[in-house]
């Protein structure tokens, strides 16, 4: 047993990183492993023998767990207490603390780096001293003289390999970092803000900043040591330069510098065009969140073409600014290869033409060139990584003002207040600022201030067991959103989380409102008031417009116009007088209402005929047990259908051939210009004849240079012209290929039935629509062109070099072979991890969704720390992903950089020993070992190109998958059922035994419902929660299509119509939800600019809206995102204005006035009255007083028409369904509802 244990505490070591593989004593192998990235091995060969055909993939239980050091909560309280540390730095305060969390790892980078920057200088230096014991030593001398020089090559090479890889590896360790704490600290910024820190923060913008500014720090972590080594590797390569070719040299020197002012002109274009489309991408990402949040009042009101509209319109201006922003790119791309070929031709051309006796040769002029390459990154990336940096500033510029904001301390869940006489709150004088454009009661705003928020929010899971089985009843898992339960559903699953809670203090939002009297008595009863309530022992704020269960409270506390008009028992407000009118109407109405408690039994009794659905969480919205759809992601090798699929979205074949086109001008030009400077210096001492035409020897003076010069410049041209064009190209390609998929998945997501908005988190919605399009619209537009250009380069590469040297084909298929077994052991798991890290976001996004909705319940509930452990854990599966991801590319680069130090070495053997057999011409040989050097780096370029594009790719995969989510029916009527122009004319609504269900196996929710509506009639639908009143909703606006049975408008089966008929002509809805769209008033209460602004003032003003005095400015009132700047009420009354101005023939109210106080809702059922007269009005309500003089009531149970017909006519029997629902209210209550009824 203890060998046993030993031997799995070994094995659990060694699926450690090697920094914490404490009982691995030998020193050597951790140096190994860090060195070689070694212990990659046993995750590479896990992910290789695993059939990616087969669901065991690779999984985030397979990955490394992130180091301890890297953790996300170590490195959320590392910042913490770095960043108050350096609370006197304003300026620099951020910076300075994110610099020393990286420290660490980014320090020992510099020193790998500085290894780098050596080797990369002294290649060319031994490529010359090569060259010229070729050109100036006898054959028999050759191989003593040259050995050493090819040996140096081979292990300069070897060791560049080493410190480059190791370098960007710690590079990479300090951006995950820099990025892990900053997501989480932003994160625990989301949770604490208050209202005012909130003011004017939108979701779009938080999500830019969590998923793409910390990404772009990330990013520049990687390439912040180039600060000081691009400098030094000018200096250097300068300085032998000028001992290599003179003075002239600093000609060429000076012609690339001339580029750094160029491509900063070019990069800062690109970067104020980059700012510009940011601004274009964050207002996509806000009404794309606001549409996915309000989905279903999008479908139920039809403005999924007006939402595709605004999103398309700000999509093509931020596609005509990224297509400037790439074609720049393109531009700065093609300055990196021409630059050195430019400075290198200015140099030769100074060098030969200032002095007649200086003659380029072989060893002058390849050494040269590749110094001339060695500067051309330094010196054009000098503009890139300004770029960059300014990236990460603008990013830490919009970091900073946002921890800048207002933030509340986490509370922390302390134990129960000992008993005590004193008040447990207390408030004195107290004023409230809450934004709105009228005057409420101020009862939301009393709740606002004490709650700091107010709604509720979804939690993930439920998180240990529930104490009493009561709170069961309703709790169970939840989605995303809100859109899997309805309203009553909702309130009960809040009451529920503030009763496990059990708090010393409660505050509750009219949370009696979406309930029916009976099941709001009960849960009155069961959590607020009776001795063995939940909340018997805390303290009880009850902010309800539901006064008839005021005299069971011990005191009452009566706001009006946002001031306090009465405070006392219920025995002094019976005798309380108040003196202005609207207070009065108020009181009159509230002591009306009251029911008696004390036929409790009785009518208990009388209620239980309501036989209900078991209406619990769980019940109807599960899927073979589970809630939420599992993410699917592909696994193992990105398919060749999806490469096709991109160059299908580029352009198709037309796009491909010319792209090929391009690219073989481009590599002829760019091979043609080298050849021509071989051809060059073989005419040092003799002539040279090329198609036809004779050069004379350089040696001839300044006339024979002139030519050769001519030819050379001739050559450039062509080249420069063809790497532009093609460049270009690419990226062309890439704007489309984005612009097709982004538009091909918004039009089908907007299309998908609510049923696959329930089964899947919004986060993962988002995250196609924010981070993957980020990835499609940027990073894969650049990657695929370096691809394509690293093809040509390869081709190209064996084509010379064979070309040269035959025999270099020995070496070249080996070691190509050697590397496309190397890509195969590595892609599958490479492609894996890539997929792993993009999964593993999806759930940061969601939860960073999560606590922007529910910031305020979850600091109410104490629960900052339970959801900041979940962020964290979400964090680090995000890390260990990414982190084995990048040490999976530093062992597939550093392997194929060693591989191609063989080429190296063979082609210097091969060299110095077939020179002893045949006279090898300098100027080939120069070339050969010119391009067997760059053979490394090309076939680097291209197999990490290729694994960056199989890697991204797999975004395109993502979003590509979103058009095959199932669709609704046809949103357009085709013309065999086409319906005439003035439909629906009357307004009659019939429904012929319609079954619905919402999936496939559950309950029905409808069950032969059968009942007519006639035109002008208002029909009131009731019964108790859960009883399908809001599924007759569903089924009348086709959310969820019918089992069977028929619905009829004016004779028309709603079946055989386009969806865009049935929701968007004649009639509308005012859901339970009252959910916003639009960025103004006008925007919200005329979406489709068809009313004038005079209509839409006058539709306020009718609501009560807007003051008789207003004018047209107020409909530029701002409105947030789903409306979150009004209450609820406020919204349900926008909602009833916007109905005010489209008249729909059958208007549906969906308990639309649940949060509205009594007397407003007294208010606009008369207006519903005077100004609907002409429209039939559908109502389902728990108020029963809204419908009582109704035409018509239908009464809902177990999803069938238990009892339909006139109010009048169902009271009469006192054993009816409908007779019990008004008893139950309470004797005086229900008597004063019969005469409603008869009058």
């Amino acid at each position: 047993m203890c060998k046993e244990r030993q031997e799995n505490d070994k094995n659990n070591v060694l699926r450690r990183w090697p920094e914490e593989r404490h009982i691995d004593r030998n020193w050597l192998s951790l140096v190994i492993d860090r060195w070689t990235f070694r212990y990659m091995n046993e995750l590479l060969d896990r992910g290789k023998i695993r059939d990616p055909n087969e669901v065991q993939h690779l999984t985030h239980d397979d990955l490394f767990p992130v180091p301890s050091t890297m953790r996300a909560e170590f490195l959320s309280q590392q910042f913490r207490s770095l960043y108050h540390q350096h609370r006197d730095k304003k300026e620099s305060q951020l910076i300075t603390t994110l610099w020393k969390m990286a420290a660490p790892t980014f320090i020992p980078a510099g020193v790998c780096q500085l290894i780098t920057v050596a080797c990369q200088v002294a290649l060319p230096l031994l490529v010359r001293e090569l060259l010229q014991v070729l050109e100036e030593n006898p054959k028999q001398q050759v191989i003593s003289e040259g050995l050493p020089y090819a040996l140096a090559l081979f292990f300069t090479s070897v060791l560049n390999a080493f410190g480059n890889h190791r370098h960007r590896h710690l590079a990479m360790k300090s951006g995950i970092v820099m990025r892990a704490a900053l997501i989480n600290v932003l994160y625990q910024h989301v949770l604490q803000l208050t209202p005012k820190g909130r003011a004017g923060l939108t979701s779009g913008e938080v999500t830019n900043l969590l998923a793409v500014d910390t990404q772009k720090l990330y990013e520049v972590a990687q390439e912040g040591h180039l600060v000081w080594s691009l400098p030094l590797t000018v200096i250097l390569v300068t300085y032998f330069l000028v001992r290599t070719l003179g003075w002239s040299a600093l000609v060429g020197v000076a012609t690339l510098i001339l580029f750094v002012p160029i491509v900063e002109r070019v990069t800062a274009a690109m970067m104020s065009i980059r700012s510009e489309r940011v601004k274009y991408t964050d207002r996509r990402i806000e009404i794309s969140t606001a549409m996915l949040q309000g989905i279903k009042v999008t479908k139920l009101n039809n403005y999924e073409e007006s939402y595709r509209e605004r999103i398309e319109k700000v999509r093509e201006a931020e596609l005509a600014v990224l297509r400037k922003e790439m074609a720049i790119w393109a531009t700065t791309l093609m300055m990196m290869v021409v630059s050195p070929v430019l400075a290198t031709a200015a140099a030769f051309a100074t060098y030969v033409l200032v002095d007649e006796d200086h003659i380029l040769t072989a060893a002058k002029a390849f050494a040269v060139l590749l110094l001339f390459a060695a500067l051309r990154f330094p010196i054009n990336y000098a503009g890139r990584l300004i770029g960059k940096a300014s990236q990460a500033l603008s990013a830490i510029s919009r970091v900073k003002p946002f921890l800048e904001r207002e933030t509340r301390e986490p509370t922390e869940k302390s134990a129960r207040l000992a008993e005590s006489n004193e008040p447990l709150l207390s408030l004195k004088n107290a004023g409230f600022e809450i934004p709105s454009i009228s005057n409420n009661t101020g009862v939301s705003s009393l709740h606002m201030s004490l709650k700091e928020g107010g709604g509720s929010f979804s939690v993930g899971r439920v998180e240990s067991q529930v104490k009493h089985g009561e709170v069961l009843c309703v709790c169970g898992p939840v989605g995303s959103g809100k859109t899997t339960f309805v309203s009553g559903q909702k309130q009960r699953l809040s009451l529920a989380r503030a009763a496990y809670s059990q708090p010393d203090v409660v505050i509750l939002d009219d949370p009696l409102s979406a309930l029916d009297a009976g099941t709001a008595k009960i849960v009155f009863e069961r959590l607020i008031k009776s001795h063995d309530a939940f909340f018997s022992n805390a303290a009880v704020i009850l902010v309800t417009h539901a006064s008839h269960f005021l005299h069971k409270v011990d005191r009452i506390l009566l706001v009006v116009d946002g001031s306090n008009k009465f405070l006392g028992t219920w025995n002094e407000f019976l005798t309380f007088e108040p003196k202005d009118k609207q207070t009065i109407r108020a009181v009159e109405f509230m002591r009306s209402s009251i029911q008696d408690g004390d036929d409790s039994k009785k009518k208990d009794g009388q209620y239980e005929g309501l036989g209900h659905r078991d209406d619990s969480v769980g019940q109807g919205n599960k899927i073979g047990g589970k809630l939420m759809s599992v993410e699917e992601r592909e696994h193992g090798l990105s398919s060749i259908l999806v490469w096709l699929l991109w160059f299908r979205r580029a352009g198709g074949f037309s796009f491909l051939f010319l792209q090929i086109l391009f690219m073989a001008i481009d590599r002829f030009a760019y091979v043609a210009v080298e050849f021509w400077l071989a051809t060059w210096v073989r005419g040092a001492d003799e002539p040279v004849e090329i198609m036809s035409i004779s050069f004379e020897p350089q040696s001839n003076g300044i006339e024979a240079q002139y030519k050769y010069l001519l030819v050379y410049a001739l050559i450039i041209a062509v080249s420069v012209t063809a790497t532009l064009l093609r460049s270009e190209w690419a990226v062309t390609g890439g704007v489309r290929a984005a612009q097709r998929v982004f538009h091909s998945m918004l039009a089908r997501v907007l299309h998908a039935p609510m049923s696959y908005f329930e089964t899947t988190p919004m986060g993962r919605i988002i995250n196609r629509f924010t981070y993957d399009m980020e990835v499609i619209d940027v990073l894969l537009t650049q990657i695929m062109s370096v691809f394509l250009i690293s093809c040509s380069w390869y081709v190209a590469g064996v084509v010379i070099m064979c070309s040269i040297l035959p025999w270099m084909g020995l070496a070249i298929f080996p070691v190509t072979l050697a590397y496309w077994q190397l890509l195969l052991h590595y892609r599958r798991t490479g492609a894996d991890l890539q997929r792993l890290d993009a999964v593993a976001r999806s759930p940061i996004q969601a939860m960073i969704s999560e606590g922007l909705d529910g910031a305020a319940s979850i600091r109410v509930f104490r629960k900052e720390h339970s959801f900041l452990s979940r962020f964290y854990k979400a964090v680090d599966v995000n890390s260990s992903a990414l982190l084995c991801f990048i040490s999976s590319q530093r062992w597939l680069g550093l392997r194929i950089e060693l591989l191609g130090s063989i080429i190296v070495l063979t082609s210097s053997l091969l060299v110095i020993s077939l020179n002893q057999v045949w006279e090898l011409d300098p100027g080939a040989v120069g070339l050969l070992i010119l391009w067997s050097g760059n053979f490394t780096i090309t076939l680097g370029f291209l197999v990490d190109s290729f694994s960056d594009v199989e890697a991204h790719i797999t975004a395109i995969e993502r979003v590509d998958a979103m058009t095959s989510v199932p669709q609704e029916k046809a949103m357009t009527t085709d013309a065999a059922n086409a319906v005439p122009d003035s439909w629906p004319n009357h307004g009659k609504v019939e429904f012929q035994d319609v079954c619905l269900r919402y999936r496939p196996g559950l309950p029905l929710a409808l069950n032969q419902l059968s009942f007519v509506v006639s035109p002008g009639q208002r029909c009131g639908v009731v019964g108790r929660t859960g009883a399908g009143k809001s599924s007759l909703t569903v089924a009348l606006f086709r959310i969820v299509e019918l089992d069977s049975g028929r619905i009829l408008l004016d004779g028309i089966d709603l079946a055989g119509l386009g969806l865009s008929d049935v929701r968007g002509r004649g009639m509308s809805i005012i859901p339970q939800d009252p959910f916003l769209t639009g960025t103004t008033l006008r925007e919200c209460l005329d979406p489709f600019g068809v009313k004038g602004d005079g209509d839409i003032l006058e539709a306020l003003k009718t609501v009560r809206l807007a003051g008789e005095e207003a004018d047209v400015k107020v409909l530029d009132t701002p409105v947030q995102e789903g409306g979150s700047n009004y209450s609820v009420g406020e919204r349900q009354l926008l909602n009833i204005a916007s109905a005010l101005l489209s008249q729909p023939r059958v208007l549906v109210l969906d308990e639309a006035t649940a949060s509205i106080d009594y007397e407003t809702d007294a208010f606009v059922q008369q207006m519903l009255r005077t100004r609907f007269t002409n429209t039939t009005l559908i109502t389902v309500a728990h108020r029963l007083n809204t419908i009582m003089d109704y035409d018509t009531i239908l009464v809902m149970n177990e999803g069938r028409a238990a009892e339909i017909g006139p109010p009048q006519e169902l009271l009469s029997n006192d054993m009816s369904l409908f007779s019990q629902l008004v008893d139950a209210t309470g004797p005086e209550s229900s008597k004063a509802l019969r005469s409603m009824a008869t009058s």
